[in-house]
């Protein structure tokens, strides 16, 4: 596998995972003011499906997160 292979096999997948759980990355600002901390955060849409409000809490990831 080269590792344009691999990039492109890693998104494809992610975009499966997504997908799946109707859900989507971004990078948020938790700062304030002229303080900045950016955080990777998962949002999901609402889910009529769930036995309770359909909400599904924001995932905070944090500003880094490795696959071990």
């Amino acid at each position: 596998m080269t590792a344009k292979e691999k990039q492109e096999q890693f998104l494809k997948e992610i975009k499966g995972v997504l997908k799946k759980y109707n859900a989507e990355i971004s990078l948020e600002d938790f700062g304030y003011g002229y303080s900045q901390d950016f955080k990777i955060v998962i949002d999901f849409d609402f889910d009529d499906s769930l036995e309770d409000t359909g909400i599904v809490p924001q995932i905070k990831i944090g500003s880094f997160l490795d696959g071990c």
